[in-house]
């Protein structure tokens, strides 16, 4: 089975409270969100900065919760 024919058959969609981010100097996490899905925070992209554009997706909940382990 290839990873196209799989995808025929399993609902992948995006995991809606995680986001890219803006890169800054020494902080990989820098203070600006990318969303990935539609309605999410509508701060702008300025010329000469840098972001990480990171997609999450998932067969699941599509919401990350993080763990209290």
């Amino acid at each position: 089975m290839t990873i196209e024919s799989t995808f025929l058959f399993v609902t992948v969609k995006s995991i809606r409270n995680l986001n890219g981010h803006s890169i800054g100097p020494y902080q990989i996490h820098g203070g600006k969100s990318v969303p990935i899905v539609k309605g999410g925070e509508q701060t702008k992209m300025e010329e000469g900065e840098f972001y990480a554009i990171e997609t999450f997706g998932s067969t699941g909940m599509f919401v990350f919760v993080a763990s209290t382990d």
